[in-house]
């Protein structure tokens, strides 16, 4: 009930319409918009209060009023501030985000709605109680283990008929990215059995993926899965496409590519490493070289290349056995041109000049066989030879000619 005091901040506000934008997005947007200061220093008094009554209690209020705060949400996201307290307390944490994900998982086939709202919600808090686990992890690991299967393997199940799948791919993004770094090793126990699968499945959403944010996001997911690299070991090969993919990328994803490279290189044998790398050798190493860049051009990016580059040996100019892809220019400035103002149009519009040639060429190969035809045969020959000449000038340029 005293959550709904804060409805007054809302009072003044007035809703205004939104573009089509992804669920991130939108809650990022409502809650630049919504919680200033003094709002949120009372929340978070408000939130203390629960600090000061015993454990029992603390769970027979939240068990019945979780539900009853998301709902409030909807209208006033600046109550996220409590759930984000709460979770961030290591007093409160483990309860909080024991009974927090007990009622998310019961509302995973909601996070794939095209409602942007309710998505947007839903991952938020998904997202905070990772962030509880990141922060107390000798505490929310234990809370977070019982969940972590069905979590990713009904996320994957609930993208195919969602009707926002990349909901659920971003959700993983959040559960990968807080479980991250090497200190959960129960988790990675857990996720273990998963490994080829889920490995299998972002590989072929990215073959498919049509549009680059999307391409992006499956990368990013393929190479922070949530496993130690010696487990990665019989699966290494679905990591060579992504990774290929992650150095021809954003800055963030060419910085992860790099490191994920690097800690190959570093840990895996010639013998081990290349034959993975084979399929992709030429496409990768290509990568690389396109790092090598003086400044402005990324100091960091350029110096881990060469480290690689310095690591691998006489290895990274092994598979030099076919022409490098060489991007052809047939003209060294832009191709020649002439400005036609077309009925309906407000500009000229350029014409490359060779635009005509080769019907000109099959006028003088033509052989009429009508009267008519043989009577302006000459005269069309004629006009016909003037512009291959004209072509053949602008082609040898104009200096020094006969």
């Amino acid at each position: 009930e005293g959550a709904q005091v804060f409805r007054y901040y809302n009072a003044e506000k007035t809703p205004t319409e939104t573009p089509m934008m992804n669920p991130v997005e939108f809650l990022a947007n409502n809650h630049m918009m919504s919680s200033g200061k003094e709002e949120k220093d009372l929340l978070e008094t408000f939130a203390t209060i629960f600090h000061h009554i015993d454990p029992a209690t603390f769970h027979e209020v939240f068990q019945a009023e979780i539900p009853h705060l998301y709902e409030m949400i909807f209208d006033h996201p600046a109550l996220l501030h409590i759930a984000q307290f709460l979770l961030a307390s290591e007093a409160t944490s483990p309860a909080f985000c024991g009974m927090m994900l007990q009622f998310l998982m019961g509302r995973l086939e909601e996070v794939g709605t095209s409602d942007v709202q309710k998505s947007s919600v839903l991952l938020r808090l998904f997202k905070l109680s990772f962030m509880a686990v990141t922060l107390f992890s000798a505490q929310n690991e234990q809370v977070l283990l019982p969940h972590v299967t069905k979590l990713i393997t009904r996320s994957i199940e609930l993208s195919v008929t969602a009707e926002d799948p990349t909901n659920y791919f971003l959700l993983l993004r959040s559960l990968f990215r807080s479980i991250g770094g090497g200190r959960f090793e129960n988790l990675y126990k857990e996720i273990l059995p998963l490994l080829e699968m889920l490995l299998e499945v972002l590989n072929n959403l990215l073959t498919s993926a049509r549009k680059p944010q999307d391409r992006d996001l499956f990368v990013e997911l393929s190479l922070t899965v949530p496993a130690r690299l010696s487990h990665l070991l019989p699966h290494l090969s679905y990591l060579m496409r992504p990774l290929v993919v992650a150095l021809r990328a954003g800055s963030e994803l060419i910085a992860q590519g790099l490191r994920t490279l690097e800690l190959c290189v570093d840990n895996l044998t010639a013998d081990y490493l290349d034959p993975i790398m084979a399929p992709v050798i030429d496409e990768l190493m290509a990568a690389l070289w396109d790092h090598l860049k003086p400044q402005p051009y990324s100091h960091f990016h350029a110096h881990t290349t060469m480290r690689i580059l310095g690591k691998l040996g006489g290895r990274n100019r092994k598979f030099l056995t076919s022409p490098p892809a060489l991007e052809y220019k047939p003209y060294a400035d832009d191709e020649a041109s002439y400005d036609i103002k077309l009925i309906g149009s407000m500009k000229d519009r350029a014409f490359p000049a060779r635009l005509g040639i080769d019907v000109a060429i099959d006028k003088l190969r033509e052989q009429p066989k009508a009267a008519a035809a043989k009577k302006s045969d000459a005269f069309h020959k004629q006009q016909a030879l003037n512009l291959v000449k004209a072509q053949i000038k602008l082609l040898v340029g104009y200096d020094n000619l006969p």
